[in-house]
Parts: structure tokens; sequence; C-alpha cells
């Protein structure tokens, strides 16, 4: 940053970590945080009126963190009560069960500070399980968001959590604070107001680490189950896109390598992409609906971009298990891969995930699960289908998307 002189300053980042009955995990992600290589300036804990001893496993880094405890209102009331409160440059926002990469935040802070025209820019993540935080994992089917529109990046892969991003304050006061309707999935609500309105830039760097675990989680005033939250998850994050759905024309959800193709073909790319991302929310009869469009503005083959696409889109399960409750959805799909050699092509690639999906069906719900996924998936693209995606499947390694930077 410079100041009217010309004269160089440091920019200023503050952490918030807005937390609710997480006793057992806050003092790992806090204590990722202070070890940043680049360190970060001021670190803000929201204590959303925790019953547990939150306070207590506090109290050592009181001169190094501000605590603000409020009565339980919700992870947004708690993050804008810290937004309110901060003048720093730039705000990274961590969960409470989460851990930094030790060089996480430093790549994020050089890549604002070397251009004012950014708003915000993202990272990368890997997950673990529970406890196994030496068994760093990336999705099978996640696809790397490179240079194209943060919307697409955000909606049709859902590709940065909101730890792996770093946002100018001014952005936040621009564009407004996180959504009190949205007790859920606040984070996606406000990626969509920062996609549509504010200017990004991809960093190739792991951030940070996200806990994937089965324990409870919170709405204000009571708990849910891991099962419920899912479900309440989806609903919140179907209502955001619904909110903000005639913002996305398509001229917005245009995929960058579509720019300089015939009208038809952009106008084609676009209709996927949208489709890609409301499917990824389970909105199957919209997303079936901008699929329809896109077979009837250009039968021209498949382009190789718009398959890749549509092959790491619908990565999550409970989205295609809550596809196959859909009957007349499946049969407006298998329809519309019947009805053109372009629409059979990327019906097959949106359903690529669910043949490890349908495995993982097996191996861990049992027979009952991963037989509905089995035929869901032979509904859709054919037991001949099935078979040909097995054998492209054993036939060809899948390469790693990230490198990954180590846990110290």
């Amino acid at each position: 940053m410079m100041t009217e002189d010309g004269v160089r300053m440091m920019s200023r980042v503050c952490a918030i970590v807005p937390t609710y009955n997480r006793a057992n995990y806050l003092p790992i992600a806090l204590e990722s945080i202070l070890r940043q290589t680049r360190m970060v300036d001021e670190i803000i804990i929201v204590n959303d009126g925790s019953t547990d001893n939150t306070l207590d496993i506090l109290a050592p880094y009181h001169d190094r963190v501000t605590v603000i405890t409020q009565p339980n209102a919700g992870k947004a009331t708690a993050m804008n009560a810290a937004l309110a409160r901060t003048r720093a440059d730039y705000i990274w926002i961590f969960d409470d069960d989460d851990i930094a990469a030790e060089d996480g935040i430093r790549p994020l802070v050089d890549a604002l500070d070397a251009n004012p025209e950014l708003d915000f820019v993202y990272g990368a993540h890997q997950y673990f399980m529970d406890d196994q935080v030496e068994d760093l994992r990336y999705p099978d089917f996640w696809g790397e968001p490179g240079l194209d529109r943060a919307l697409i990046n955000f909606l049709g892969n859902l590709f940065p959590f909101q730890a792996a991003m770093l946002v100018r304050r001014e952005t936040f006061d621009r564009i407004g604070h996180f959504r009190m309707d949205f007790p859920r999935c606040q984070d996606v609500e406000a990626l969509i107001r920062l996609a549509l309105y504010a200017n990004s830039q991809y960093v190739p760097h792991i951030i940070f680490y996200q806990r994937v675990h089965g324990g409870a989680r919170f709405l204000p005033g009571r708990q849910m189950t891991a099962g419920e939250a899912l479900t309440r998850a989806v609903q919140f994050s179907q209502k955001a896109l619904l909110l903000h759905r005639d913002e996305m024309t398509v001229d917005r959800v245009m995929p960058y390598f579509a720019a300089n193709l015939r009208l038809d073909l952009k106008r084609r790319a676009a209709y996927l992409s949208r489709a890609c991302m409301f499917a990824r929310s389970a909105l199957w009869q919209m997303a079936i609906a901008d699929l329809t469009t896109a077979v009837r503005t250009s039968a021209s083959p498949a382009l190789a971009e718009e398959l890749e696409r549509a092959a790491v889109s619908i990565n999550m399960a409970h989205m295609w298990d809550l596809l196959s409750l859909d009957r007349a959805s499946v049969r407006k799909l298998a329809r519309l891969r019947r009805s053109s050699p372009y629409g059979r092509s990327i019906v097959t690639a949106l359903a690529k995930p669910m043949l490890w999906l349908t495995r993982s069906g097996f191996r861990e719900g049992g027979f009952r699960l991963g037989w509905q996924r089995l035929r869901l998936l032979i509904k859709l693209i054919g037991v001949g289908g099935c078979c040909r995606m097995v054998m492209e499947k054993v036939s060809r390694r899948q390469p790693a998307v990230y490198q990954s930077n180590q846990v110290a």
C-alpha cells in the first residue's frame, strides 16, 4: 500500500474467528493463525454465546487477541460485529475448527498489495478427517479454478472456502456485510455478491486445511446434528442462488474459454455453466432447463472445455441423492442424453463423479445406498455407458490437482 506521498506502508491483516462451543478445536485454529510466516496484525475472536469453557481457553491469549462476547445470535452476526470493530486493510475470516497452513496468508497479502484493482484474492485448501491431520486429501472430482470468472469458480465448483480468501475491508463496506437471514450458508451468499460485484484473482497456493467431522453444528439458540446441518446447508445454498438468480445473466456466467467462439457456442457454454451452478445446489429443474437450452442452442460437438467443466461440477453425493428422489428430473436428464450427440456427451460428463460416489456408497453406506446410486447412474447413461465409464476409469490414472504444502 502507498500513502499519498508515495511512501510504501505495510498492509494490516485482521483474522476474524467466530466461535460457538468449539473449545476443543479453537486453540488449534488460533495457534495456526499465530504461526503465520507473514504475521497477522489483528485477531478478533467473536464468542457467540458459548456455554463451554471457550473463555477459559482464550484467557492465555489475552495479550494477542481481541475477544468479543455476545449472546448467541449466529455466525453472520458474529462476523458483522468483528467487521464493525476492525480498521485493518484486509480481512481473513477463519473457522474455529480448521488449521491454517503456516505460509497460508503471505501470498494472498502479496497479491493484494501488488494490485490495487483487486478487491479479493483466493487460494486452495485440502481437507482431513476428524483429527487425522497428516492424511490430507483432495476430492477426486475437483477441478482447478484457473483463470475463469469468480462466479464460475465459486458456483460451478464451489472452489474457495472463506478461510482460503483475503478481502479488502472496504469491499465489504461496498457490497454489504453478511446477511442475518442466513443462519447457514451466509458465506455462500456473500461469495456470490463478491463474485458478481468485485474483482478477484486466484492464487495457486494452499491456504488452510479443513477439518471434516461429524460433530454437531449450531444455529442461533439450538444445536443440530451433522445430517440436519447438511440439509439446512442445501436449503440455504438454494436460497442464495435464487436470491441472485436474475443477476446471473448469460454474459456473467460465460466462461473465459468461450470469449472468442462464435455466438452460438458462446451462449451454449454460458447455459451449461449456469446449469452446473444450479445442479450443484440440487436445483435440478432449473439446471435441466438451462441444459435443454444449451442443447438447442448448437448441435456442434461438445468442446473439451465444456466436458471438463461438466465432469467436475457435481461431485457431492447428497446432490445426486436428492436427484434420485426426483423421478421427473431423472427422466428429463435421460431424455436429454438421448436427444443429441451433444446431450449424450454432456449428461455423461456430468455423471462421471457418480462412479466414485457409487463405489463409496457401497463401501460406506451399505448395499442399499450403493444400489440407489448405481440405479440412478444406469437410468442416466445406461448399462453400456456405465461399462464404458468404468473402462475409462481403470485405463487412465487421475493426475494430482495441486501440489500441497505440508502441515507444520
